[in-house]
């Protein structure tokens, strides 16, 4: 499970960083982060199987991950390159 990947990044990063992200605007506080967790986990293991099931949702699916990918390293929650080399000494 550790190499489930929404186009290219790690979902379990991806998930984390979502909800710290909650976390900072107190949206989500306690064990409701782990519930949290558990919906965005089950978000995008859906949303990835529909990439399967529906032709051209894989562009748009793409379109969003990447966005969100680029808010977080502007917001600086995200470190692509520090991520990139945890990766790669894997």
């Amino acid at each position: 499970m550790s190499d489930f990947l929404v186009f290219g990044v790690p979902a379990m990063v991806l998930v984390t960083l979502l909800v710290e992200l909650l976390k900072k605007f107190n949206l989500v506080q306690g064990n409701w982060a782990i519930v949290a967790s558990l919906g965005l986990g089950v978000l995008f293991s859906v949303l990835n199987y529909l990439i399967v099931l529906v032709p051209g949702f894989e562009i748009w699916y793409g379109v969003v991950i990447g966005g969100i990918m680029v808010g977080l390293m502007a917001s600086g929650l995200y470190d692509g390159s520090s991520a990139v080399v945890k990766k790669l000494k894997s």
